[in-house]
């Protein structure tokens, strides 16, 4: 006897079933994402203070030599450290100092062509319909 066609028709016309997705998570594998969000928020509100635990670190083991050779000079730890401390502030002063003539002289220059540059921005200006009331102004 041959299976009846009715049947088979039937099957096609059903809906299929929905396949269930499901992602499980253990405990131990939450525990540790929210241990590493608790440890990126930690670092963001603590950033200033561990760059200035770094800056700090680089100068020790910057001026450490240098402190080790004066204390072989017979200068007191303490002597040698004020003294290298010392001597940076000047040398910034002094690149400061050498740096403030040519920044001087472009101020100036810039002052003395004042006008002419406010006349090339009202130029520029005055070319778009949108900035055109700027330009009045």
């Amino acid at each position: 006897m041959k299976p009846s066609r009715h049947r088979t028709n039937l099957r096609r016309s059903l809906p299929a079933p929905h396949r269930v997705l499901r992602f499980e998570l253990a405990p131990k594998t939450m525990l540790i994402a929210l241990l590493m969000i608790a440890a990126v928020w930690a670092l963001v509100k603590l950033l200033p203070v561990v760059l200035m635990f770094v800056g700090t670190l680089v100068l020790v083991f910057t001026l450490n030599p240098i402190v080790g050779w004066l204390e072989t000079k017979r200068i007191r730890r303490k002597g040698a450290i004020a003294d290298r401390v010392w001597v940076g502030r000047r040398t910034r002063r002094a690149a400061a100092f050498s740096d403030d003539p040519p920044l001087v002289a472009q101020l100036r220059g810039l002052v003395e062509r004042e006008p002419e540059i406010r006349g090339h921005a009202v130029e520029l200006l005055q070319r778009s319909s949108l900035t055109n009331p700027l330009a009045d102004s």
